[in-house]
């Protein structure tokens, strides 16, 4: 398809001048101008915040240090009791779960983090589901009603004549009887 080219009329002012066509480049390059000052003032909010962020920290950092100052001696020995506190909790926490985790592992594969919300009767449970569920056992054979299983096949070879009487005269008479 060829390309064709759309030429663009003069349109007349009602004085009878010539109105200009607009100037694309003149158009773009206003554009250009008008994002690169967005793009510094972009540049310049960013820095304004990162110095009042950098500034607030100092200012916490400050406040604490003026706290620690005015603490007396029973309040700074007050606040390592609750930090120590604090510590000894966790690594009870964090032993309870290392010791579930080794009980229980199966339960741990599964409830991950979330082991340390159940108690060990419950965990005991769930294991010893897992465990049921993961023990290999073949599972029934598959009959299909459309072609059933078969009898046995016979030994191979050919019977002899004592075999043949033999299950002839266990066979009952009755059963000889009612033969289709």
């Amino acid at each position: 398809m060829p390309t064709e080219l759309i030429e663009t009329p003069v349109v007349e002012s009602p004085e009878g001048e010539p109105l200009a066509t607009p100037d694309f480049e003149t158009q773009i390059s206003t554009l250009n101008k008008r994002l690169t000052g967005k793009d510094q003032a972009l540049t310049r909010a960013q820095q304004e915040r990162d110095q009042m962020r950098a500034e607030a920290e100092a200012l916490r950092q400050w406040k604490l240090s003026k706290e620690q100052a005015d603490m007396t001696e029973v309040q700074k020995l007050q606040a390592e009791r609750d930090q120590a506190r604090a510590d000894a909790q966790a690594a009870r926490s964090e032993a309870t779960a290392a010791r579930l985790a080794r009980d229980f592992p199966l339960a741990a594969q599964i409830l991950g983090d979330n082991l340390a919300l159940a108690d060990s009767v419950k965990l005991a449970e769930i294991e010893a589901r897992l465990k049921a569920g993961t023990d290999e056992t073949e599972p029934p054979a598959r009959v299909d009603p459309n072609l059933p299983r078969r009898s046995p096949a016979p030994p191979a070879g050919k019977s002899s004549y004592e075999q043949l009487r033999d299950e002839f005269m266990q066979t009952p008479s009755s059963a000889w009887l009612n033969r289709p």
